[in-house]
């Protein structure tokens, strides 16, 4: 393959680092020799918050539940529930428990596969705080309460 994602934060269903690890060296393994892998990330100070966070869609709410932190392992358990006009609802329409990594984690983990130049990536925001879709590469980073980076890693 010249091209894997991982995106909405899938990859994060492995746990430890050794189940990381493997994922990554698969992914270096199947891919071609100019192949490039891409990944999302997020964190920031509120990211292990146990908070919910309501946005108000034509039709329905959606909720975004970060339930449960674990500061030892890093493990979260976040749910997505949906509220609707009529009154009704649907609890845990989603549910997702996994670890919370950090990018120096997740950059070392890319070396250690066999990746080479792991690059992250921030967005570009308006003066409203509206993401403009410009993705600049950053070797430090900004400590705000929330991010989204990507990543790129290549063979």
């Amino acid at each position: 393959m010249d091209v894997v994602g991982a995106f909405n934060f899938s990859y994060r269903i492995f746990q430890t680092r050794t189940e990381m690890l493997c994922y990554f060296k698969t992914v270096y393994e199947h891919l071609g020799p100019e192949g490039v892998f891409f990944l999302d990330a997020f964190g920031g100070y509120s990211a292990p918050k146990e908070v919910k966070e309501e946005m108000t869609f034509k039709g329905f709410t959606y909720v975004w539940d970060q339930a449960r932190y674990y500061p030892v392992t890093g493990i979260m358990q976040t749910h997505i529930h949906f509220k609707f006009p009529d009154g009704s609802k649907l609890q845990k329409a989603f549910s997702y428990e996994w670890r919370l990594w950090t990018l120096p984690e997740l950059h070392e983990l890319l070396l250690e596969a066999g990746f080479h130049n792991p690059t992250i990536r921030f967005q570009y925001f308006d003066d409203d705080g509206e993401g403009l879709g410009i993705w600049y590469p950053d070797t430090h980073g900004q400590a705000s309460s929330t991010w989204i980076a990507n990543i790129t890693a290549e063979i």
